[in-house]
């Protein structure tokens, strides 16, 4: 073979030792020709000279293509083309007929028995050559998509099952958080109902006691100054005038205090009277104006409502009193099939909401923190929408 006989092949350069070719044919001149040409070329080659020893060798030793003459004895190479597809192991094995058949029907077959190509004689070695090449380049890249078709799907696999192993994760998660913030909620209201236990504790405490005492000091004291005879020292009459005021302004004090723990307008009147009844305090105390809209709910809520509600309102008057630099706060009250809303709108200065939703070393952030609590002590929830300089509402919705 001449250098002009292969230079056509070597641009781009093809590994031919790199492959194995099985040539079955039963001829022994065509399989000299043949085989010399494409030894040459470095190919690794396999021979056989009829169908049955072509197929045993196809499987066993699985060739990278396989040439195939028709005409054989036994076994044509058409029949034997239709037992290599039919084998799982030699299926993808490219088929390249080589025959003095020149009919379209025979080329027709041949690619019907699935052949990749045909190649009539005599043998043209270039252009056999041209074509095993072509085919080879095929059915490698062939390969290597399936290959990486593969490695995609297995990625893809793992992509999904983590995805499911995440999502797993996440519901988990969240189930977790669910039932920790159920937990939360539930303890909130058993440390609310506490609490309440121990205002009202306190305030029955201090009726029962500082409250009895303050009475009687009263009486002691008006006795004390009936009994004074009229030529009694004016100076010791104004200082027991002074104690009888004084001990007025106490008992006040006290039963603010107790008001303030317990709230008897709200145990007997309702929430709508308690708040009328705080924002009136409040007015006296701030000289900001509360205006409290609202019917009582037809069907009063739970005590614990009531009082967490009540509780969220002073709350709320604190920290506007503090902060806002309001002159007006709108109190509602309403009702409805969803349950109950209550909101408290002022026209201060307002605040960034983003900025105070975690508690700050000066103080500030802890009321809305013990509201929101409250709030969702009794599975409501709370809104706060403010803007610097535009005033803050308040929204509690609490369930049916």
């Amino acid at each position: 073979m001449t250098d002009s006989d292969t230079n056509f092949l070597l641009n781009p350069p093809f590994p031919f030792a790199d492959y194995t070719i099985l040539i079955i044919d039963d001829s022994t001149t065509n399989l000299g020709v043949v085989f010399e040409y494409l030894d040459d070329l470095g190919f690794e080659l396999m021979i056989a000279q009829d169908g049955e020893s072509g197929l045993s060798k196809a499987e066993y030793q699985q060739p990278d293509i396989i040439l195939l003459d028709v005409i054989m004895p036994d076994m044509d190479g058409f029949e034997v083309s239709r037992r290599l597809k039919s084998n799982r192991v030699t299926t993808d094995i490219p088929v390249i007929f080589m025959t003095g058949l020149t009919k379209i029907e025979d080329k027709v077959l041949a690619f019907d028995v699935g052949a990749v190509d045909y190649v009539t004689k005599p043998i043209r070695k270039r252009e056999l050559v041209a074509r095993i090449v072509n085919h080879l380049r095929i059915h490698s890249l062939t390969q290597q998509l399936q290959e990486e078709n593969q490695v995609r799907q297995q990625a893809e696999q793992a992509l999904l099952e983590y995805q499911e192993q995440l999502e797993e994760i996440v519901e988990r998660r969240t189930l977790e958080i669910k039932e920790a913030n159920k937990r939360l909620r539930s303890l909130t209201m058993r440390l609310t109902d506490v609490e309440d236990s121990e205002r009202h504790h306190l305030a029955r405490e201090l009726h029962d006691r500082v409250g009895q005492d303050l009475g009687l000091l009263d009486v002691q004291l008006n006795i004390v100054k009936q009994a004074l005879p009229a030529e009694a020292e004016p100076q010791l009459t104004a200082r027991l005038d002074d104690a009888l005021l004084l001990l007025s302004d106490v008992a006040t004090h006290v039963y603010g205090v107790m008001a303030e723990l317990r709230s008897p307008v709200l145990n007997d009147y309702g929430l709508v009277a308690a708040l009328n009844w705080y924002g009136s305090q409040f007015t006296q105390r701030t000289d900001i104006q509360v205006v409290v809209t609202g019917d009582e709910a037809w069907k009063r809520p739970l005590p614990t409502i009531e009082n967490a509600l009540l509780r969220i309102f002073q709350e709320a008057l604190t920290n506007i009193a503090k902060y806002a630099q309001a002159t007006l706060v709108s109190i509602q009250v309403e009702q409805d099939n969803e349950g109950l809303r209550l909101t408290i709108k002022d026209n201060g200065i307002g605040f960034s909401v983003e900025k105070w939703q975690k508690p700050s070393q000066d103080g500030r952030g802890w009321g809305i923190l013990s509201m929101r609590e409250r709030a969702e002590g009794m599975n409501g929830r709370l809104h706060i929408n403010s803007q610097p300089s535009n005033g803050t509402k308040i929204i509690v919705e609490v369930p049916k």
